[in-house]
């Protein structure tokens, strides 16, 4: 469900490294020498060289996991706790917007980190749709309108993240209860039926 636990797995030239190290090492006296030189030394040079892609990916997944984390636990999870103290506090949906827009902020650095990652385009949708809640909300002119526009965004996150994961349940629920609620009930509808 997050960038961790989905795509935190041992990149392959860490793997090829240590596999090869481990050929050379293991090696009998003939085996061990290559023109001259021990076998090791270049299989060793060229897992050095194949350990720098694993090591610029690893950086970047743990980068992406950091903006989650604060997207998500803290700026959605203080947008949380705003709902359930009441909306009847000062200055409530410019704080709950400003929270979402954060969090908005933190997912789009971890779509550049690792734009492949489902959990960064699921956190995007969920806090445009926080936004939705907060900006309805507002009672203003034109609130509404800009409430279907983070709907609207909300369902474009949801939408690429079908197309790297088509089965991720929650988006779903979460792209129907989006279209239910902007009054496109035939879509949602029609969605759910397709699927």
């Amino acid at each position: 469900e997050s960038v961790v636990s989905i795509a935190l797995r041992w990149p392959a030239s860490p793997f090829l490294l240590a596999f090869l190290s481990s050929a050379a090492l293991s090696g009998s006296g003939s085996a061990r020498r290559i023109r001259g030189a021990s076998a090791g030394v270049p299989i060793m040079a060229a897992g050095a060289a194949l350990l720098w892609p694993g090591l610029v990916t690893a950086y970047r997944i743990t980068e992406a996991s950091r903006h989650l984390f604060e997207a998500r636990t803290v700026f959605l999870g203080e947008a949380e706790a705003l709902v359930a103290s009441g909306s009847g506090q000062p200055g409530f949906t410019r704080r709950g917007e400003d929270l979402c827009g954060q969090a908005l902020a933190e997912c789009r650095m971890a779509i550049e980190r690792t734009s492949w990652e489902p959990a960064a385009w699921y956190t995007s949708g969920n806090a445009h749709l926080a936004r939705a809640v907060f900006t309805s909300m507002e009672g203003t002119a034109g609130a509404r309108e800009r409430a279907a526009c983070e709907v609207d965004s909300a369902l474009a996150d949801y939408d690429t993240l079908a197309g790297l994961a088509a089965d991720f349940s929650d988006a779903r629920l979460n792209r129907l209860q989006a279209l239910a609620g902007m009054g496109r009930v035939d879509a949602a509808g029609e969605e759910a039926r397709g699927h």
